[in-house]
């Protein structure tokens, strides 16, 4: 929950200072970090749970997060 409520606060950040209509290049480049962290935390979090712990909400959230950013990704490079 702290990762997810992290990044909805950097999506509000964001969001709140109109960045994404004034530059469009530091988004996309503060999306794809936003990719590179979630794909790195989501293999932790796969390794984790493979040793037994329920991480199934975290995975999902972070699977359903990468797809947003890469639709947002997307939506900045047009």
């Amino acid at each position: 929950d702290i990762i997810i409520d992290s990044e909805n606060d950097m999506i509000d950040f964001i969001d709140s200072f109109s960045i994404a209509e004034t530059d469009l290049f530091t988004v996309g480049s503060c999306l794809r970090k936003f990719l590179k962290i979630n794909g790195e935390i989501l293999g932790y979090t796969e390794k984790l749970q493979l040793q037994g712990y329920q991480l199934g909400k975290v995975i999902t959230a972070l699977k359903l997060e990468t797809q947003n950013i890469k639709s947002e990704l997307f939506n900045v490079s047009e």
